[in-house]
């Protein structure tokens, strides 16, 4: 992990769409990486590279280079993707390691190899390569003027987008889009639903891969802990695949007493505690109340970026507090603090396994297809709707969050089974039935039936907040932006429908298409009256809310 950040001292045109002011470093930065900042000045060009050191005996500066070829590196190389043939050290630096590839071949070739999270700059002479990998899981924001250009792990300015890689000429100071190689990495969802004909390993195996990859680093592990279904499956996979005298921190929040992530955090890690070595386990229980909440705020909000809704804000702030790993110790009430650098997520679980209940709605209007369109939209929106903003608000702990479930191994061992031997969408509980039977097979019995809970509800964040700006948690309008006054006007909701089905328009089927442009065309005729809009409104943002909702389980 590292806090990453360039300015290139000229206008540059092309490149992605952005009208912002220019992100300047500064201490948010520097805690992504604390352990070694270094900054360099070339012609035209400012570096500046923070390390979180992670892997290898020494710690590697950057930006790491001479003359004039450069690499700032954010990320963490697994060895080859399912497209890959390099070699791969897993015990070494990965920096070091990235950065002699790229003196044989451009970074479009050596990137689309790597199994990893990562977002990059290389300078090699008069070119600059900058991106992020396919699913966009280090941010990257880009932000420019009249006289400069940034590119920056964070603050103002627009996400990078992950379809492929963007090279910018400094002679004729123009940036260009270079895409990926694979399809399986410009739209990601047909790696998951391909069926490829590669040599598949069987998805248990390659999920505890994934894991072990990931478990990977310096100092004790912590694990985002709702004690849901797929933070628990990670928590027993990394208790097989880690030494023995390694801590494994389950780190909890919630922001009420009776909050139903805390009760289902307990039961199963009582469950854990019961396998063999579970003993390494430590429940970290974190309590935030509407004070604590309201002295964060304001950073919170500034890293969240431009992902800046009321929902956005519930997710960032419970992740924000979780990442922070103080709280007290579960056994004996005693303070606790979670030191290590490495947190493991269950994001990408419902995306892959099909477990969100919405899913049902699709399968009961247009079966299983349906439900797969729905997976493969989740699945290519997650670099912009939720990964870049999760980087961003626990990163500043100086921690790195990593995704298990978000692997092109895993992805290609599912992508063999039909979506009937995944998940069942006829019987409420019974989504994910092949996660489940893991869980099972584990030896934890009580948390392969828990139901998904999407994080904002399950640590009643989302409750708290919305007492506190609407007064009720009935009247909370989710989409809205935290910017703006509790109350929306009735013109901001049809803005905010009117953008939104544009963008799903250009995301769906089109049979659902046509359904999408008579509601879209009906908000936009002057002639509908507004008590009729309005009831076209409450029916698409209810839909539109209830998908956010379900974004981030564990």
């Amino acid at each position: 992990m590292c806090g990453i950040w360039l300015k290139i001292l000229k206008q540059i045109s092309g490149g992605p769409n952005c009208d912002s002011e220019i992100s300047e470093p500064g201490e948010e930065l520097e805690k992504r990486g604390p352990d070694c900042i270094q900054k360099i000045t070339l012609e035209d060009l400012e570096l500046i590279g923070c390390v979180l050191h992670l892997r290898g005996p020494q710690i590697i500066s950057q930006p790491i280079g001479s003359d004039r070829r450069w690499l700032l590196w954010n990320g963490e190389a697994y060895g080859n993707n399912v497209y890959g043939n390099l070699n791969f050290d897993m015990l070494s630096n990965d920096t070091s390691q990235i950065f002699s590839y790229l003196a044989s071949a451009n970074p479009i070739q050596v990137l689309s190899q790597i199994e990893g999270c990562f977002a990059f700059v290389y300078i090699n002479d008069k070119e600059i390569w900058f991106g992020r990998d396919f699913l966009g899981r280090r941010s990257l924001v880009i932000s420019r003027n009249e006289s400069s250009y940034t590119v920056c792990s964070l603050g103002n300015g627009t996400q990078v987008p992950t379809g492929g890689l963007f090279r910018i000429d400094l002679e004729k100071n123009t940036c260009n889009f270079v895409s990926w190689p694979y399809e399986g990495l410009i739209t990601p969802s047909s790696l998951r639903f391909n069926n490829s004909d590669l040599v598949i390993e069987d998805y248990e195996k390659t999920l505890e891969n994934s894991v072990q990859k990931r478990t990977i680093g310096t100092g004790d592990l912590g694990i985002l802990f709702s004690g849901g279904l797929d933070c628990t499956v990670i928590a027993a996979l990394a208790l097989r695949n880690t030494i023995s005298t390694l801590k494994i921190f389950l780190i909890n929040v919630a922001f009420a007493f009776d909050a139903p992530d805390r009760l289902t955090a307990i039961t199963s890690y009582e469950e854990l505690k019961m396998l063999e070595q579970g003993n390494r386990f430590e429940l970290l229980l974190v309590d935030i109340g509407d004070e604590e909440i309201e002295a964060n705020r304001n950073r919170i909000v500034g890293l969240m970026g431009n992902n800046n809704s009321r929902m956005d804000f519930s997710i960032a702030t419970a992740l924000y507090f979780a990442s922070r790993g103080e709280g007290r110790r579960y056994e004996d009430k005693s303070f606790m603090r979670f030191d290590g650098k490495i947190l493991l997520s269950g994001m990408g679980a419902d995306e892959i396994f099909g477990g969100y209940s919405r899913y049902r709605s699709n399968f009961k209007h247009y079966g299983n297809d349906g439900v797969v369109r729905e997976m493969c939209l989740d699945l290519d929106r997650l670099w912009h709707r939720n990964l870049g903003r999760d980087d961003r608000v626990t990163a500043c702990h100086s921690r790195e969050l990593r995704f298990p479930y978000l692997d092109t191994h895993l992805w290609q061992s599912l992508s063999k089974l039909t979506l009937d031997q995944v998940t069942d969408m006829r019987i409420p509980g019974k989504e994910k039935f092949l996660l489940r039977n893991l869980c099972r097979k584990l030896g934890l019995n009580q948390p392969s039936d828990f139901k998904k809970r999407a994080i904002q509800f399950g640590t009643r964040i989302s409750k708290l907040c919305n007492m506190k700006d609407f007064g009720s948690n009935r009247k909370a309008k989710g989409w809205q932006s935290i910017d703006k006054s509790a109350t929306a006007t009735f013109e901001e909701e049809l803005e905010f429908c009117c953008k939104n089905l544009e963008e799903k328009i250009s995301e769906v089927s089109e049979e659902e298409k046509d359904k999408l442009m008579k509601t879209l065309n009906k908000l936009k005729n002057p002639s509908i009256k507004t008590k009729d809009k309005r009831h076209l409104m409450r029916v698409y943002l209810g839909d539109y809310t209830s998908h956010m909702t379900e974004d981030f389980d564990d």
